[in-house]
Formats: C-alpha cells, sequence, structure tokens
C-alpha cells in the first residue's frame, strides 16, 4: 500500500502531463472544463480519468484517441459529461455542476507505450469547487398546514447551499428564533431549518409564516398559512336594547386572525320560548323588530361547523326619548346596560356641540372674507371712476401742462403766439372756456395739487402769431 502511495506521488511529479488549473470553480448549474495538456513527446496508449484518489476505481473516461464515457461515468453523471481530445488536450466537460460534487478529484492517468513488456504512467489531477445556493434541496413547506389549538408544532425544512445559507422564519413579518442543524440524509451541503411555534392560538388562525434564505446566488422564500380547528370562546359583552324602533343586539367580536368565524343570534320571549334564531352573521352586531318587553337574546360562534358556548341570555332594554335628548330606561336587567345607554346619549350631545361650533367659526370667517372683500371692491371702484372723469375732461392735457409750470410762464408763452394786429375773437373765447373749465376741475376736486389759476384773460385785440414765429 505504501508503495502504491509513493508510485502514485512520483508520477504526478513527472511534468508529462500538465493541468490547465490545479483548482477549478464553478457555479451551481453551471458548465464547467477540466482541462490537460499531453506532452507530444507521449506515445499514448490509454487516457483514463478517475474520479476521486483511488486508481484505477471510478474510472469515468476511457480511450486512445477516441475517449468515451464508462458505465460509472453514466451512473455518476448521467448525460452532463462528455469527454474528447485536441491536439494532445484532454477536455472532460461537466455539465450542470452540483453541490454535491464540490471538492471532487480528477485525475488523469496517461499511459505511454515504451515496449510489449514496459509502459509508463503519467498522472495529474484538477479539485472541483462548486458555489451556489440556496436551494431547497428536499420537501419544502406545505403552502397550507392545519394545526390544532393550544398545540406547539415545530417546522422544518432543508436548504442546501455553498457557503452555508443564512435562514429567517416569520410569522406575519414578526422574526422567530431559528434551530439550524445539519441533514444527514439530504444531498452534500444540505441543512435543516425549524421553527417551533409555541401554544397556537385562535388568534394565530390563517397567519402566515415565512420562510427566507440567503445565500451565494441571492435569496429564496416559501411562505405556509396557519390553518387551525378550535371552538370558539364564549361571547361577551352582549348588549340588547330598542334603538330607532329597532332591537339591536351587539357583542364583542372573537380574535380569530384571519379566519372568519359566523355568529348566531337566537331570541327568546319572556316565557322562555324562541322567537327566531338568525344564522351565519359575519358582523358582531344585528337589528330585529316587533320584540317587545321581557324578550332576551343569546350569541354564539361557529367555525368549520365547530359550535361554540352559548350566552350569555341578555334581556331586552326598552328606553324612551324624553325632550332633554337623554334616554330613560324603563326596565333593564343590568345595571351595565343602563350606564352604557346615558353613555351613548352624553356622546351624542358632545358631538353636536361640536358641530354647531365648528358651523360658527366657519360663518365667522366667511363674514371676515367678506367684509374685506367689499371694502377693497369699493376702495378699486372709487378710484376707477376718478380716473375716467380725468381721462375724459379735455383740459386733462392742459391741466398736466399746469402741474409742471408756474402761470407767469403760462401768460408768456400763451403771449409769444399772439399777434396784436389780427382778430382774436376765437382765441379769446378759448382761453375763457379753458379757464373756466379748469376752475370747475378744481372745485370737483379733480385736481388737487396745482393751485387754481389767478391770471386773467388776456386782452380780446392779440391774435396767433404767425406759423413762421413757431
Amino acid at each position: 500500500m505504501v508503495w502504491f502511495v509513493s508510485n502514485i506521488f512520483l508520477k504526478l511529479t513527472v511534468k508529462k502531463v500538465i493541468a490547465a488549473n490545479k483548482e477549478v470553480t464553478a457555479t451551481l448549474n453551471s458548465e464547467v472544463e477540466l482541462k490537460w495538456t499531453i506532452s507530444t513527446d507521449i506515445k499514448i496508449t490509454n487516457i483514463g480519468v478517475f474520479i476521486g484518489t483511488k486508481v484505477p476505481a471510478n474510472q469515468i473516461i476511457s480511450g486512445a484517441r477516441a475517449l468515451v464515457v464508462t458505465t460509472i461515468g453514466r451512473t455518476r453523471f448521467g448525460d452532463r459529461i462528455s469527454a474528447e481530445l485536441r491536439n494532445n488536450e484532454v477536455v472532460v466537460k461537466i455539465r450542470k455542476v452540483q453541490l454535491k460534487e464540490t471538492n471532487s478529484v480528477f485525475i488523469i492517468n496517461v499511459l505511454e507505450y515504451i515496449s510489449a513488456a514496459d509502459n509508463t504512467e503519467f498522472l495529474s489531477e484538477i479539485k472541483l469547487i462548486v458555489q451556489g445556493g440556496p436551494i431547497f434541496c428536499a420537501d419544502q413547506i406545505p403552502a397550507t398546514r392545519t394545526y390544532k389549538e393550544n398545540t406547539t408544532p415545530s417546522i422544518l425544512v432543508t436548504v442546501c447551499g455553498i457557503p452555508k445559507p443564512t435562514v429567517t422564519w416569520k410569522l406575519d413579518f414578526i422574526s422567530r428564533p431559528v434551530g439550524v442543524t445539519m441533514n444527514s440524509t439530504s444531498q452534500s451541503h444540505g441543512y435543516d431549518y425549524s421553527v417551533t411555534l409555541s401554544s397556537l392560538r385562535p388568534s394565530m388562525c390563517g397567519k402566515h409564516l415565512l420562510l427566507q434564505a440567503d445565500g451565494y446566488s441571492g435569496k429564496i422564500t416559501a411562505t405556509s398559512t396557519l390553518d387551525m380547528d378550535f371552538t370558539p370562546a364564549f361571547i361577551t359583552s352582549v348588549q340588547f336594547y330598542k334603538a330607532d324602533a329597532c332591537n339591536q343586539v351587539t357583542w364583542l367580536p372573537l380574535d380569530t386572525g384571519n379566519c372568519n368565524v359566523t355568529y348566531t343570534v337566537q331570541y327568546t320571549n319572556s316565557s322562555g320560548s324562541i322567537i327566531a334564531t338568525v344564522n351565519n352573521l359575519v358582523q358582531a352586531s344585528h337589528c330585529e323588530y316587533n320584540f317587545g318587553e321581557g324578550s332576551s337574546v343569546k350569541v354564539w360562534a361557529t367555525y368549520k361547523g365547530i359550535q361554540g358556548p352559548a350566552g350569555p341570555g341578555t334581556a331586552l332594554l326598552i328606553t324612551t326619548t324624553i325632550i332633554t335628548t337623554t334616554t330613560t330606561p324603563i326596565m333593564a336587567t343590568k345595571s351595565s346596560t343602563t350606564t352604557i345607554t346615558t353613555s351613548t346619549t352624553t356622546t351624542n350631545t358632545q358631538k353636536s356641540l361640536v358641530w354647531i361650533v365648528v358651523i360658527l367659526a366657519v360663518a365667522l370667517v366667511l363674514f371676515v372674507v367678506a367684509f374685506f372683500v367689499t371694502f377693497w371692491f369699493n376702495y378699486r371702484m372709487k378710484a376707477e371712476l376718478v380716473r375716467i372723469k380725468k381721462s375724459q375732461s379735455p383740459l386733462y392735457s392742459d391741466l398736466n401742462y399746469v402741474k409742471t409750470s408756474n402761470y407767469a410762464d403760462l401768460l408768456k408763452e400763451d403771449q409769444s403766439y399772439v399777434n396784436p394786429n389780427t382778430n382774436n375773437t376765437k382765441v379769446q373765447s378759448d382761453s375763457n372756456s379753458r379757464i373756466s373749465d379748469t376752475n370747475a376741475m378744481y372745485e370737483d376736486g379733480l385736481n388737487d395739487e396745482v393751485p387754481p389759476p389767478n391770471y386773467e384773460v388776456p386782452p380780446s385785440n392779440y391774435e396767433v402769431a404767425p406759423e413762421s414765429i413757431a
């Protein structure tokens, strides 16, 4: 045995057969090529490729010029493996590599012909590393699983991956502790991840159990819905009273998670005889008519045909409306029911007061807004009327001129355009008219910035200067 191992070591040190890479890394489900180069001075008699460290056991490739897959090779790899010799290069191709094939050692054995009695072997090896995952390498958690009430189930799933995946369990987005153990029965590099749900209650019914595994290639998830078998609990806080000519029944709904229970309401008269039974209610209330004093009601829940306890046999509370809008109980079998009626009336009164305050506040805001809008509108109208009156006056342009000139200059300017040798009756008339209109505008308050003119009409014996003067 020692001689065999040492012989293999010596053969591996001979550089007649060289591996392209001593270690090849591949991703799960990818394709990988293992390559060896054979020296051209070797007279090849036979080529064998083995998997593992045992030679000649587990031979997967055999041949000289034409390489074929052996029976062992087909058993190990199926149709995923092939081999060929390309110009003194041996190429072994493996498709869709699996995690279980990681760390496999492939040894090539090249036999050289020396003589009929002497052959020389040359060996070279390649190690394959496979990375990938996570994947579910066993049965996944079922989409829906039914559990019994008050049990403590443990749920397990096997996840494979290199490197080891990280798993998180969540129940409706709330993380749960995770237990991890190696799985000896699944394929290589598989791990069992478990979670324990303590004391299942109806409130957990229909919740979603989520598994998320993170690894080399990303993440995978699986979801299972928790269905349950349970007996509905006793119905509490039943109230039975008259409201708007209706016999109203309300109760506290059961917390059954995402699973829906149905309710049954049973009415009885004062002698205990059943008046009516209403089934398959999904809301925690019911309204019925024509039940008089002395009648009572029972309520129970049902899930998957399993009926919960009935109770509590609450009697009808009859109330009358008074002018003060408060309700006075006429008959009540429970003091708590009377208190609830008064509380309801008080709450309604408070709501009415709140609405009145809101309406008054809105009205006040609208009044303030209307006042300021009216004030602004009147101001703008007055200013617009003044502007229109000014623009329509024939003397407006003259008044603007008057604002920037003194009256002595105006007289001189007027006289510079007058010829005393001509008849100026028309000029005198126009001047009188302009001064009169100007005085009238000051009286109306249309030109407050310029003092009223105090100069007299020029004499009637001057005329407008000839155009040559201008």
